[in-house]
């Protein structure tokens, strides 16, 4: 008996089954990197439009006390409706430097001038996107009251020990508010008290300035001290 070949038509099914099993892993690994790509992509989106709205949470106010003019500087990633104002500690509004003003992304800087601002403590505010606001606290000296070293016997108030490594005297009655910034103008404490004595063990070893308030928001004196081991 004689065997017939094998037919043509199975052997070609079956190549033919084959390219298309190849076709068709081909095809699920571009979607696959076209997948990935696309996530990629995505996660690179995202990553920068956060760190872009991270650029709206910056304003600074230098310097800090400050005596004739103060720099507010801001920064806005997108176009917003911006309010910017100035406050005392009561509330009231002092001076006001925008109202719902629409303005373009980028970096702004207004003068701040205390000639006609009295002695004491502010409140800066800006409120943008209408329901988001940053705030920081200034303090106003006046051009009589200088910036002393407080071991000189010629003043009235002196704070000590001045160096100190941890408690600080202050020989003043009644409640007080201390604000205590660096060189730099960037406050680092505030400290409403009766008592004449406070620790600034929080503080790393450097110079600072302090400046003491009484109960009515008057400064008192603004002194250097120095913070020791």
């Amino acid at each position: 008996m004689v065997k017939s070949p094998p037919s043509p038509s199975r052997k070609t099914l079956a190549v033919s089954f084959d390219d298309h099993t190849t076709l068709t892993e081909n095809t699920k690994q571009t979607d696959m990197k076209t997948t990935k790509y696309f996530l990629l992509t995505l996660f690179i989106v995202l990553t920068k439009f956060g760190q872009a709205q991270t650029l709206v949470d910056t304003m600074t106010v230098y310097p800090n006390p400050f005596d004739n003019v103060a720099t507010i500087h801001f920064e806005i990633a997108n176009t917003d409706t911006v309010s910017l104002t100035l406050f005392n500690l009561n509330g009231q509004t002092v001076q006001t430097f925008f109202t719902n003003t629409i303005l373009p992304s980028g970096s702004y800087s207004i003068n701040l001038f205390g000639g006609s601002l009295a002695n004491g403590l502010y409140i800066v505010r800006l409120q943008y996107a209408f329901d988001k606001s940053i705030t920081k606290k200034i303090a106003k000296i006046g051009s009589s009251t200088s910036i002393h070293d407080p071991t000189a016997d010629n003043e009235k108030i002196i704070l000590y020990p001045n160096p100190t490594s941890d408690l600080l005297t202050i020989p003043i009655d009644g409640q007080k508010t201390i604000l205590i910034t660096n060189l730099n103008g960037q406050i680092l404490k505030t400290v409403k008290t009766y008592d004449k004595t406070i620790s600034l063990s929080d503080l790393a070893t450097d110079n600072y300035l302090i400046s003491i308030f009484n109960q009515d928001n008057k400064l008192l004196t603004t002194c250097k001290i120095v913070k020791a081991k």
